[in-house]
């Protein structure tokens, strides 16, 4: 994802193209670092950009395009309700 930091509104321009979009990527939840709560999240690595790309844009729309805390930072994070339709995708291993 290009970002495009001026001053300190934000705006989000076309997404990287990625080398390996189809790269799987395994993101995995445990609470209390106990093994038994692992929760599983499958997805390739371009499904993963467009859910960056969106939870960025919503953020920034939310707030005017402004980072409330820090405006020139370019910091992203993933929640699990972001990656929720990913749960156990295993499925996908069955395409390569």
């Amino acid at each position: 994802m290009n970002q495009v930091c001026d001053r300190t509104e934000q705006t989000i321009g076309k997404p990287v193209e990625l080398a390996h979009p189809n790269i799987i990527w395994i993101m995995v939840k445990l609470k209390d670092q106990d093994i038994s709560t692992a929760r599983f999240f499958i997805v390739t690595a371009l499904q993963i950009q467009d859910v960056f790309i969106k939870s960025y844009r919503a953020m920034l729309s939310k707030h005017g395009g402004i980072r409330p805390r820090n405006p020139h930072t370019l910091h992203c994070a993933l929640f699990t309700k972001d990656l929720i339709g990913f749960e156990d995708n295993w499925s996908l291993f069955e395409t390569i």
